[in-house]
């Protein structure tokens, strides 16, 4: 059966477990099998023996499919939530920033267009300082801070 543990009390070594249907089951810690130590609102798979629940374990999750693997970078970050609950397109690793991109795109158009070079050059370094803030904030997710410099750099 599949149920949830709603509390358990661990001075007496006793839980409850509460199924879809509203059954409730008692157990003990030693019919325990799951993952650490069991508690409130965890999802659990047992058995039913003598209207006590035995063979408690965690309930099983469906298999996550394995995502590239991106390099590890000098400076370790702390996971966000968002990529402790899988949030995250899956497939998708580190990418240019947008805004690092378009000042390359721009920069170069101003080699083509002589008369707007300067109108040009400046967008250009604004767009990649506003690439750089971008790429700061989460530097976990974007590459291109090394564009966003050397664009800086070419004024």
């Amino acid at each position: 059966m599949d149920g949830k543990i709603t509390d358990f009390d661990d001075d007496a070594q006793q839980g409850t477990i509460v199924t879809r249907d509203g059954q409730c089951y008692t157990f003990s810690l030693a019919e325990w099998r799951g993952r650490g130590l069991p508690g409130p609102d965890v999802l659990v798979r047992f058995d039913v023996r003598d209207s006590h629940a035995v063979q408690v374990i965690n309930l099983p999750e469906k298999q996550r499919r394995a995502s590239g693997h991106v390099p590890a970078t000098d400076h370790a970050h702390a996971a966000s939530d968002a990529e402790l609950a899988g949030e995250y397109e899956e497939g998708v690793g580190r990418r240019y920033s947008s805004w690092a991109l378009a000042a390359i795109i721009v920069a170069i158009l101003g080699l083509f267009f002589d008369v707007l070079a300067p109108l040009l050059g400046l967008v250009a370094a604004i767009l990649a300082v506003l690439g750089l803030r971008h790429i700061r904030r989460q530097p976990q997710h974007y590459r291109g801070r090394g564009s966003a410099g050397r664009r800086l750099s070419w004024h």
